[in-house]
């Protein structure tokens, strides 16, 4: 798959990890019974051997669990207090699950009331590593789910981005809760909350609030925010930085370099907030070299003798919080990222892009290419020494090997890219397709040219014509098409379903952006007071009309879930092919035609799903991640930016 799949492809796996760890989905499953734990723990004998280690957790977690109970008063209609378990698994090897016990999908009363549960795993303790704070703060909020009535609630089914915004607002009042729960017990909530960050970026499960708004649980540093801040805590400042900090890197992770450089501007906010944060350096220099990137042309690329490397390697989250022209766009770009080798020296991440960044200098291959060897040399050496997610370590490993490979170091560069495929079928799971067919076909050259031939139109119908290595690789592909004796496909018979960018940042008129996830204060910093607000009869969802912008935003309380341009004076939304080097392929904006619409590439394909109200279905484009409302006569009244999900 291209550079741009992948870096979607860890967004993915960041988020499955993230629903991996829900605390609670109550009440859509029935607590494990006491034979199917037992049948667990003793399914697999090395388990039973990790259970036996994680005692002492088991012990904190039950000492906690009692002490919490102390400053509980019991739950009406519920027996009291409730059972307690520490399990295997729950939906999950890191997980806590608030529910009451049902069988055949109906509550087993006792005495006439609900029987409450809560349920945390082994997986969960180790993440936390046995803290009593961390543990306080999340059977805290698993117990708020059922004083809070969460529970016993009648499921009504409802479209499933409402039943996302809903649940959004019952996980934070349960976060509410269980921090008041844990203060008032004596715990730290500020510990807590960093422990179990950290826990959730050893696993790479920190949700960022710009790509958590269809699940079923807000951003990880959003909520941390939200809880200090209700604390009047000082340090919920440092908690909204870091958010900041993690929409920045999922507009990198969908190479949305544009709406006025959404990107640039999250990291340059947490810079100006924390000069120190290497990160946010870093990830100011990816932003910048990725945009510079963005104006590579085919003959530039030609001229420089590359393969396709994949280039946005960035830090997802910032860990160290806790603890112009072309020219000058690539200038401040080796500048912020030397920036960041400075505060952090020996970061591969950092070293293999400042390697990348002069392996696409200006001037020019033959000026650069001795300091991307020597940088991408160190970033092989510190790679060696340090720990780094998977994704990440495929990304740097391309790179380098696509070095070698321009430095003329083929053996050396075949070997990184074998290495590099290796470790990538094992994090993406699919071994029939490789993560850079162009570059692996450019590496098996003339040894192996019916593989090659292979390799370039796998490369050739999945990525974008606009991508400046296409014409260079088609180029490449005729080639060894003659020499095989082979016809090759047609240009027009390629990439015909090329991806489209997703949006997530909506650009206004007037100057300024708003995003899917962004907090409802900074919104409205962007857009001012609202015309309008309605909200929904039965749920915490608001409307808030703006009609100077021709916007409307669906909100809660606290995020931003989707922008919607209600009016012609309203923004547009570009529809560009997928990446950096993204065509414009169109815009769609209220008063065009479904003719208009139907005319772009892909204008077609949509599946009819609603939104807040389930008698009222858009056509949702999936790939581009908006919605559009048409009236009686075919003319677009609305367009929403934000996520639906799949169901």
């Amino acid at each position: 798959m291209t550079r741009y799949a992948i870096t979607t492809l860890a967004l993915l796996i960041a988020a499955a990890v993230s629903s991996a760890c829900e605390r609670c989905a109550a009440p859509l499953w029935a607590p494990p019974t006491a034979t199917a734990t037992k049948a667990e723990e003793n399914a697999d004998p090395k388990e039973a051997e990790r259970i036996e280690k994680r005692k002492p957790h088991k012990a904190a977690a039950e000492k906690v669990f009692a002490h919490l109970l102390t400053h509980t008063k019991p739950v009406k209609g519920m027996t009291w207090p409730p059972a307690f378990k520490v399990v295997p698994k729950a939906h999950g090897p890191v997980n806590a699950v608030a529910e009451c016990v049902r069988e055949n999908g109906k509550y087993v009363l006792k005495d006439g009331k609900y029987q409450p549960v809560v349920t945390i795993t082994y997986g969960y303790l180790e993440l936390l590593g046995g803290d009593e704070n961390g543990i306080a703060l999340i059977l805290g909020h698993e117990l708020g789910h059922h004083a809070l009535g969460h529970t016993t609630r009648k499921v009504v089914e409802k479209p499933a981005p409402l039943e996302a915004i809903e649940s959004h607002r019952r996980e934070a009042d349960a976060d509410r809760f269980g921090a008041d729960l844990a203060l008032a017990a004596g715990y730290s909530v500020r510990r807590a909350l960093k422990v179990e960050w950290q826990g959730l970026e050893r696993l790479g499960g920190n949700a960022p609030a710009a790509g958590a708004t269809c699940g079923s649980h807000p951003g990880s540093s959003d909520r941390a925010a939200r809880v200090l801040a209700a604390l009047d805590d000082p340090v919920a400042g440092l908690w909204r930085t870091m958010a900041a900090f993690e929409n920045g890197a999922a507009f990198l992770a969908v190479d949305d370099y544009d709406a006025a450089d959404a990107a640039e501007a999250a990291f340059a906010a947490v810079v100006a907030e924390f000069p120190n944060c290497y990160e946010a350096w870093a990830n100011l220099g990816v932003a910048r070299l990725m945009r510079y990137c963005d104006g590579l042309s085919a003959e530039t690329v030609k001229r420089l003798g590359l393969g396709q490397f994949v280039g946005s390697a960035h830090f997802p989250t910032a860990p160290s919080l806790l603890r112009g022209a072309q020219n000058d766009l690539w200038i401040a770009a080796v500048a912020d990222l030397k920036r960041a080798d400075k505060l952090k020296p020996g970061s591969p991440v950092v070293l293999a892009n400042l390697g990348l960044a002069h392996l696409v200098h200006p001037a020019g291959k033959a000026k650069g290419i001795e300091a991307a060897t020597r940088y991408f040399d160190a970033a092989a050496g510190a790679l060696a020494k340090t720990e780094l997610p998977p994704q990440l370590e495929v990304t740097i490993r391309v790179n380098i090997g696509v070095a070698r490979l321009a430095a003329g170091e083929t053996a050396k560069g075949r070997k990184l890219l074998d290495e590099a495929e290796e470790l990538a079928e094992k994090v993406y799971g699919d071994p029939k397709r490789s993560v850079w067919p162009a570059t692996r076909a450019a590496a098996l050259g003339a040894e192996d040219k019916p593989a090659a031939v292979g390799r370039y139109e796998q490369y050739l119908a999945q990525t974008p014509r606009s991508c400046p290595w296409w014409p260079v690789a088609y180029e490449r592909y005729q080639a060894l098409c003659q020499d095989t004796g082979r016809e090759p496909k047609p240009e027009t018979d390629l990439a015909k379903s090329a991806p489209r960018r997703e949006q997530l940042v909506v650009a206004l008129p007037t100057g300024g952006t708003v995003h899917v996830g962004q907090q409802v204060a900074d919104a409205l910093a962007a857009l001012g007071e609202p015309t309008s607000e309605a909200r929904h009869p039965v749920s915490s969802v608001r409307v808030l009309r703006f009609e100077k912008h021709g916007v409307e935003l669906i909100a809660d309380e606290d995020e931003v879930f989707a922008v919607v341009i209600v009016s012609a004076k309203g923004p547009v939304v570009p529809v560009r092919e997928a990446g950096p080097n993204g065509k414009k392929l169109g815009e769609l904006k209220v008063g065009m035609t479904r003719a208009e619409v139907e005319a772009m590439p892909g204008g077609k394909r949509f599946v009819a799903r609603p939104y807040s109200d389930p008698a009222v279905k858009y056509a949702y484009y999936e790939d581009m991640g908006v919605a559009v409302k048409y009236d009686k006569d075919g003319v677009v009244v609305a367009l929403i930016v934000g996520k639906f999900t799949k169901k």
